[in-house]
């Protein structure tokens, strides 16, 4: 074959390489902004819907399916505290315990208020038992636990929360009473005349029951969590004396929050993808209730996001399970470490919802599929490893890379508990040809961030997928997640040669994660994608198009 054919063949094959990109400096601060909120390193954590619980966790103690282990253990092992769940929703708020249940869930007649679903049951003392039992195989979970408000005369929530405390010990973080109380009259669930103050009557009447129970005073230091409304203004509450009436008891302040709803009664919000790739959206989401959370830290309570994810009622299909959703979570969670919070908590249901983390099997599916913001949990939870393992401490700012509202990237920097020594960023780039932005984004980093070490290169993992809209074909730093809960392949782990500055280049869509210590990786390192293999490929490529070459 004449040279000029293969000059012209590599000339259109590297010019096909050459798309679209844009190029973002990357300026560090030394350290955190003073009085910066301090996070530990479960700050992203899980939370289920108690009515389904057994699908997900198993029957009994015996009966936990391997699966599930598996996929707590992929986000355990990758922290330094425990693993933070929680178990409530508005299921468990019209539930009732029975401590002589035989089964842990028993389906009572299902419900609907106004339109909502909302179906009740009957839970037994495997609930605890199961949940114990999960905590050891994980290697430590710290559970949260719902108590129920609709019938604040019943004794089951005291002779629950007596179980609970008695059985799970070390392993119980807090119990939260009530489930979107300022939705109670919308649902049906109080009279129109319901006013704060009853509301506040009926929790002190529930803490004077936990602190006068039969298994002695429940409530003898901070363990209660509330009000954990999903709509209503915090600052009202709180101002009215939630805090100050209760300040001996409550552990946590809890409140919960969608930033789109999906529930055909209310009329379905129309909200498209995109609204998951920009920051701005994020920022201004975060701000939500900000002056509620700052009461609360004034007061010296710590502030939970209990519930969370795209779209309330489930979700919205073709959103909720994409690419993008898994983008937008880990950008939203970096957010709210930003703004006070101390956990949240992202919530998955049953069967065929289509934001769940995770689902199990089916009649027609017979192994466990993982949801794409499941993949958004093991790389926060590797950005948020404390380097202090007793502590898990860290510090995160926004790198505030750009100020447009359209923009497809943002950034963050991770720094130890002290907020002193940067030690990982988190560099988003939402950009996708088909969605009408940018796809390559090159990110400008400044020297004096390297390691100090033999190579002095910085470590680069990516979060991807072919697209935004991509639904199952995603990987965390190479690896994915088959049908028993396990990560499959590789770990590929990149350096970057960094001392004098470097730019690390993230095709869109893809989230990456810069290590800038020795210690900030985690996994096996893999090699990066070389000009040697571009070269390969090249040779593979045209022997394939034209057959043996002759020059």
């Amino acid at each position: 074959m004449p040279r000029g054919i293969f000059t012209l063949f590599i000339i259109h094959f590297f010019s096909s390489l050459q798309v679209q990109s844009l190029s973002i400096s990357v300026n560090v601060p030394s350290s955190a902004p003073a009085n910066a909120n301090v996070v530990k390193d479960n700050f992203a954590a899980i939370s289920m819907e108690l009515n389904v619980l057994n699908t997900l966790i198993g029957n009994t103690p015996q009966t936990i399916p391997n699966a599930m282990v598996a996929y707590l253990k992929n986000i355990k092992s990758r922290i330094t505290q425990p693993l933070r769940l929680r178990v409530g929703g508005n299921s468990l708020d019209g539930s009732i315990f029975n401590p002589d249940a035989t089964q842990m869930i028993t389906f009572n007649l299902a419900s609907t208020a106004n339109g909502i679903k909302n179906v009740p049951v009957t839970y037994g003392p495997q609930v605890v038992t199961t949940l114990e039992q999960l905590a050891s195989d994980v290697g430590g979970i710290s559970h949260l636990l719902g108590l129920s408000l609709i019938r604040p005369n019943d004794s089951d929530v005291v002779r629950f929360a007596s179980f609970a405390e008695e059985t799970l010990s070390g392993n119980l973080d807090a119990f939260l009473l009530g489930n979107e109380p300022d939705l109670y009259y919308k649902n049906g669930k109080r009279s129109a005349n319901y006013t704060p103050s009853d509301y506040l009557r009926e929790v002190a009447q529930v803490v004077s029951d936990l602190h006068n129970s039969s298994g002695g005073n429940l409530v003898s230091r901070p363990i209660l969590g509330g009000p954990s409304t999903c709509c209503g203004v915090l600052s009202n509450t709180i101002k009215a004396g939630y805090i100050s009436q209760h300040k001996d008891e409550l552990k946590y302040i809890t409140i919960q929050h969608y930033p789109q709803q999906s529930c055909s009664v209310l009329g379905v919000e129309r909200w498209n993808l995109t609204y998951l790739t920009k920051h701005a959206n994020v920022i201004r989401l975060s701000q939500w209730n900000l002056d509620g959370v700052s009461l609360a830290k004034a007061e010296g309570k710590e502030v939970l996001m209990d519930e969370y994810n795209t779209a309330s009622c489930g979700g919205t299909p073709g959103r909720s399970n994409t690419f993008a959703a898994a983008m937008w979570s880990v950008d939203y969670t970096l957010s709210l470490a930003i703004r006070n919070y101390s956990a949240i908590y992202i919530h998955t249901r049953e069967q065929n919802i289509s934001y769940n983390i995770f689902d199990p099997p089916t009649s027609s599916v017979s192994s466990w599929t993982t949801g794409p913001q499941y993949y958004s949990l093991l790389l926060l939870a590797e950005a948020l490893r404390g380097t202090d393992s007793s502590t898990g401490l860290s510090v995160v700012a926004d790198l505030e890379l750009t100020d447009s509202s359209g923009s497809s990237v943002a950034g963050y920097v991770i720094y130890d508990g002290k907020g002193k020594n940067p030690q990982r960023l988190v560099l988003l780039n939402f950009g996708d040809a088909s969605f009408g932005t940018t796809p390559n984004v090159s990110f400008a980093i400044p020297a004096g961030l390297s390691p100090q070490g033999k190579d002095g290169a910085l470590t680069v993992k990516f979060l991807s997928a072919p697209s935004l809209s991509e639904e199952t074909a995603i990987q965390w730093a190479g690896q994915s997640v088959d049908g028993s809960g396990n990560l499959q392949g590789t770990v590929v782990e990149n350096k970057v040669q960094c001392n004098a500055g470097c730019s690390i280049d993230v095709p869109g869509p893809a989230v990456a994660l810069v290590g800038l210590t020795s210690s900030s990786a985690l996994g096996k390192s893999g090699s990066g994608f070389t000009s040697a293999c571009i070269v390969a490929l090249c040779v593979v490529l045209f022997t394939l198009c034209f057959g043996h070459l002759e020059m």
